[in-house]
């Protein structure tokens, strides 16, 4: 399993060698949002700075954003579920909760976007965010592995966007997402990325 996961990170860094990357001069040093206003089933975006972060920019169509997770509120504690692989020798991959100060610190993230359920398409948009946080929540608490073979229908292991579409799934909700055509090499199947996220028909940017 090493083996495979060390190949495909090998080949989404070709991938980022090979093709070029938008410059983006304005990104702000450190994220900021206003945590009063993000509720429990929000979708988070990140921008990272590593070259990992890189690689997804460049195998995806719409280089937004690199990484995303979802919201858990509990109170004035604002958590976030994601999956992700491990990023220092020791860490373990896959599946995990942190706080939003962990998820946006500048060493890993240069940019933020939030999008939530449309309640004009989505009725109980609100209890449809709540119960979808429950079941991220959920998955991140199981430590699943990281899946470095994106598979979608893995049901043992996840990346980020899988994590965020399945815990909606799980929750009633589907989002409607369907992968673009983004390819990492050695694999022989589309990767839904973060834009393909962005751009389903039930989310709202809200920040």
């Amino acid at each position: 399993m090493r083996v495979a996961s060390a190949l495909i990170i090998l080949a989404m860094l070709l991938v980022f060698f090979a093709l070029p990357l938008p410059t983006s001069p304005d990104l702000p040093p450190r994220p900021q949002l206003p945590e009063d206003s993000l509720d429990s089933g929000d979708i988070i975006f990140r921008r990272g700075v590593g070259v990992a972060s890189d690689a997804v920019l460049a195998a995806d169509a719409g280089r937004g954003f690199s990484h995303v997770g979802m919201i858990i509120r509990h109170g004035n504690v604002v958590l976030v579920a994601h999956a992700e692989p491990a990023e220092a020798q020791g860490e373990a991959d896959g599946t995990k909760i942190e706080s939003l100060a962990m998820f946006l610190i500048p060493s890993r993230a240069s940019r933020v976007a939030v999008y939530r359920l449309n309640n004009r398409k989505v009725p109980n948009a609100v209890g449809s965010g709540i119960a979808a946080a429950a079941a991220a929540e959920e998955l991140a608490r199981r430590h699943l592995p990281f899946d470095f073979h994106f598979d979608l229908d893995n049901p043992s292991a996840l990346y980020c966007t899988m994590m965020v579409v399945r815990a909606y799934r799980q929750a009633g909700t589907d989002l409607d997402v369907h992968p673009s055509g983004g390819r990492i090499p050695f694999l022989h199947h589309p990767v839904m990325l973060p834009s393909d996220l962005q751009h389903s028909p039930l989310l709202l940017r809200v920040y």
